[in-house]
Parts: structure tokens; sequence; C-alpha cells
């Protein structure tokens, strides 16, 4: 699905990081059911993450 928001894999957070910053995935949640105008879209799933970027 086009955004906003805008999808943000965990590939692209560690390409645009990794090197500079201690990268840890703090969690996963499914916010689907919060999210009911996704629902409404059609989308199965939406998963969001939450990452701590530590400078080194």
């Amino acid at each position: 699905m086009s955004g906003p928001p805008f999808a943000v894999s965990t590939d692209e957070v560690e390409a645009l990081y990794r090197g500079r910053t201690e990268i840890r995935l703090l969690a996963q949640l499914n916010v689907l059911a919060q999210n009911t105008r996704f629902q409404e879209r059609g989308l199965s799933r939406l998963q969001e993450n939450i990452f701590l970027l530590t400078l080194h």
C-alpha cells in the first residue's frame, strides 16, 4: 500500500544506520485491530516494529 504512512523495512533501517549505531528491535506489534481504516482497505496484517538506535 502506498503511504502515508510509509513503510520502512528492517533491512532499510539496517542499511541506513548500520555502522554508526547499535540497532535493537524492542518490539513487534500487530496493530491492525486498532486501525480500522486499514482493515477497510483490505489489509490482512499491520505490523509495527520499534527500534532503539544508539550512536556508537
